[in-house]
């Protein structure tokens, strides 16, 4: 009689994580969201290590790791250069452990291209940097359209030679490459030289009333006024409105200058408003001396304006000059002081 024995046996087998779902390689544009994720068994896992450049990661509002299981995620919000690298994921049991690795690439522009403001004529250089793997393809556009080079010079940067008014709007540099696009826009602003539309013109005052200037130009952008009087920097009672492309100089009150300055080799002009009955005769004095209509001096009475011209004045036409008005029921006059300076 033979006797059998029948025995049973549980086995266990225990390994350190087993890799199921390597992590694969992201490149996205900057801004946008980065995830990488991983698989293991060998459940449950001690510990779940997250790394950038072999610096351990701790979860933030923008970096968060998560687990389901053996599934194992990161996911970077709003990613920027900095975030660049490599990342590694790595589970623990109590029998050993196991990583995956993967690259982050992030394009975008790390300098931005600034706007310019140019005087028509000049050089303008649009310059900008990009990182890309693999290289990304530039294009420039201004507006919606294509930038083909000419006058444009197209090498890592926009050159424009010459720039004209024409030349002035939203410029656009695009880059791509098999991952996507990124853009980065800037704004050239010509400036022409101002011109007058409506210069001033002769006006006639009355001492003690206000008196209004204006002139007009064709550009407004960076355009600084100045009024000057006799060749100096007007002072005074004024006030000065820059809009509409309008410059406006009011006076409140105008008074009667007793002095004035002309400079050596330039044409001065004295002239008063004279009014009463005909017939009217005036005559001009220097120094007490009468001027006449005669080589360098010309004198007028139109429309009731008095007018004396000097050409080529000299430094001899210092003094004081004084216009005489006179009609059959009497005699008026004014007078000036005046200073010649030398060249």
């Amino acid at each position: 009689m033979e006797r059998s024995s029948e025995s049973s046996f549980d086995f266990k087998l225990s390994a350190s994580p087993k890799l199921l779902m390597e992590m694969s390689d992201v490149r996205v544009k900057s801004g946008e969201m980065a995830e990488f994720s991983c698989s293991f068994d060998g459940q449950p896992f001690s510990g779940v290590v997250w790394e950038h450049n072999g610096e351990s990661l701790v979860d933030t509002e923008r970096v968060r790791s998560s687990q389901s299981g053996g599934f194992l995620s990161l996911v970077i919000q709003a990613v920027g250069v900095a975030d660049q690298g490599m990342y590694r994921c790595t589970a623990t049991n109590e029998h050993g452990q196991n990583s995956s690795s993967a690259q982050l690439t992030v394009e975008e522009f790390t300098k931005t291209i600034e706007s310019l403001q140019l005087q028509e004529g000049a050089q303008g250089f649009f310059r900008y940097t990009v990182t890309g793997d693999p290289l990304p393809e530039v294009q420039w556009l201004k507006g919606t359209s294509h930038i083909q080079p000419s006058g444009f010079c197209i090498i890592h940067t926009l050159e424009i030679t010459g720039v004209k008014a024409a030349d002035s709007g939203l410029y656009v540099c695009k880059v791509s490459n098999n991952v996507g696009t990124a853009e980065c826009h800037t704004e050239l602003c010509v400036i022409d030289k101002p011109n007058f539309v409506r210069p001033l013109g002769s006006v006639a005052a009355v001492v003690g009333a206000p008196l209004h200037l204006e002139c007009q130009v064709d550009e407004d952008t960076g355009v600084t006024v100045t009024w000057t009087r006799d060749g100096r920097k007007f002072q005074g009672k004024y006030s000065i409105c820059n809009f509409c492309k309008s410059a406006v100089l009011e006076i409140n009150t105008v008074q009667f200058s007793a002095t004035t300055i002309w400079k050596q080799g330039s044409t001065a002009r004295l002239q008063c408003t004279v009014k009463g009955s005909p017939e009217l005769h005036t005559t001009w004095f220097l120094n007490n001396s009468e001027l006449s209509t005669s080589g360098r001096h010309a004198v007028g009475l139109k429309d009731g304006v008095a007018t004396l011209e000097i050409h080529n004045v000299m430094l001899t036409d210092s003094g004081n000059y004084t216009c005489e008005v006179l009609n059959e029921c009497g005699c008026e006059s004014c007078s000036i002081k005046v200073t010649v300076k030398g060249v």
